[in-house]
């Protein structure tokens, strides 16, 4: 009797790991799938601010900080990317900002990855 008690114990605990499981997943698709509406609409304004060679720092640096939260996204990442090589020649020293945010919220320590 212990041991159909163990079984159905591990087995509910089991059950209960997959529903979180299947919650985190849920949360990661959606999070992409706002990555990816995200996407078009930003994709728009960088096109925009380049094509018409814009250079309102604040309208970019909006654009910039509301596209930094989707950089988990690959394509909002190369977004983010083109902006700031465009950015760049507008105001260096904010740019770099740009980047330390960007590896602030999404690389490893580099001096946790040098220790090693």
């Amino acid at each position: 009797m212990s041991s159909k008690y163990k079984e159905t114990a591990e087995k509910s605990r089991f059950d209960i790991d997959n529903n979180e499981f299947d919650g985190i997943f849920k949360l990661v698709e959606g999070m992409q799938n706002l990555a990816l509406q995200a996407l078009s609409i930003y994709n728009q304004d960088v096109e925009q601010i380049i094509r018409t060679k814009s250079t309102d720092i604040k309208y970019i640096e909006r654009t910039l900080d509301s596209i930094l939260g989707f950089c988990f996204n690959q394509d909002m990442l190369n977004l983010f990317k083109k902006l700031c090589r465009y950015y760049y020649f507008i105001d260096k020293q904010a740019t770099g900002e740009y980047i330390y945010m960007y590896k602030d919220m999404y690389e490893d320590d580099p001096d946790e990855l040098s220790a090693e």
